[in-house]
């Protein structure tokens, strides 16, 4: 093996991992897409109940209760006006693509009325910063 394909081999050997994990993690597709996603799984008009069953063994997410709400406050205009409620749960996490040093966390923000019945999901992404 000459020098240059080396060179070659240990420069693919470090770039492949990462890009062929950036390319194959859902949580880097965009927020209305992992909503899309979502919303295929647990459907407007279900039930509180049944989308922590869906949650818990279909997308194997733990949902814990939020009484805040997602922490972006763009998210949160549409529904303040009316009784609500969430359930939230974090997608998992991934390098951001600007900056392999930044990680990527994905939240998911189930919200309800007041008969415990889904609205929408919300999704929100905050990254790190050193």
């Amino acid at each position: 093996m000459t020098k240059r394909n080396k060179i070659l081999l240990v420069i693919a050997i470090l770039i492949l991992p990462p890009v062929v994990s950036f390319a194959i993690n859902p949580l880097h597709r965009s927020s209305d897409k992992i909503r899309n996603r979502l919303l295929k799984k647990t459907e407007i008009g279900l039930a509180k109940d049944k989308v922590k069953e869906i949650g818990k063994s279909r997308l194997n997410l733990i949902l814990k209760v939020d009484e805040y709400g997602p922490p972006d406050r763009d998210l949160v205009k549409q529904f303040r006006e009316i009784d609500h409620n969430y359930l939230e749960a974090e997608l998992g996490s991934h390098y951001s693509h600007d900056f392999l040093i930044f990680r990527t966390y994905v939240y998911a923000y189930w919200v309800f009325d007041k008969n415990d019945i889904l609205l929408d999901v919300l999704i929100y992404k905050e990254t790190d910063a050193l």
